[in-house]
């Protein structure tokens, strides 16, 4: 529950709180799509109103929508001469997927990005959350290869595949993300930085297939591929 809105402090005249006060927010604020259908019948003293609303959306830094449904039931008696008596009753239900990672029904969880319903287990909790980041992580790295020449890009079964001007390679992903942080993660100095003809031979074919702005080098067995002006790069294997 928010907080409520509360008397301003004597002398002032702002009121401080939540505009969404004693309501559900499902919190969506970077996109949301909604649909509502009101119904109204009238039979002799019998009132019926009802509502069905659903909703889908995410927040900025979510990656897949999240959903909302509610319905609610308002029903009224009115009697007396003039119909001035009532009695009434509401139904409300909601189901709604709120800003978190995982879902738990049943002692079942699924986690987000991951199709499947697995059995709620601390183990398997943190196995869904590492196989949730690497997926977060997979996209991350073709997001950034998108900007290269390659014909195409993709990752299956953990293994990067990378094709272009009638080559292909296909790596180990070791990591990916700042430059000064994979270097120091990984131990890697330019003593490291291979100059083995066929090394170089190698790293000039990948960087090709990559286009301009691109540059290749292989340290320490790995090879490193990082674009023009970006502070990131992909540390690989193969």
């Amino acid at each position: 529950m928010e907080k409520p809105y509360t008397v301003p402090p004597s002398g002032t005249s702002s009121y401080e709180g939540d505009g969404f006060s004693g309501r559900l927010n499902p919190g969506f604020g970077y996109k949301v799509d909604a649909v509502m259908i009101n119904g109204f019948a009238k039979v002799k003293g019998f009132e019926f109103f009802g509502t069905l609303e659903h909703a889908q959306g995410r927040t900025s830094t979510e990656v897949s929508n999240r959903q909302f449904t509610q319905y609610a039931v308002d029903g009224i008696y009115r009697f007396g001469k003039s119909e001035d008596l009532f009695v009434g009753v509401r139904y409300n239900n909601v189901l709604a997927e709120m800003k978190a990672l995982v879902d738990i029904d049943e002692w079942q969880m699924r986690v987000r990005d991951l199709p499947d319903l697995i059995s709620f287990t601390p183990k398997n909790l943190m196995r869904a959350l590492k196989a949730s980041t690497g997926k977060v992580q997979e996209r991350d790295i073709l997001r950034y290869l998108h900007k290269s020449a390659l014909n195409e890009a993709m990752i299956d079964d953990g293994l990067l595949i990378l094709q272009g001007s009638g080559e292909r390679f296909v790596f180990d992903v070791v990591g990916f993300g700042p430059l000064d942080d994979l270097l120091v993660e990984h131990k890697l100095t330019e003593a490291g930085v291979s100059y083995h003809p066929r090394s170089i031979a190698r790293s000039d074919r990948v960087a090709r297939i990559l286009g301009e702005g691109w540059s290749v080098c292989e340290l320490n067995r790995l090879m490193m591929l990082q674009r023009a002006e970006e502070t990131h790069g992909l540390l690989l294997r193969g």
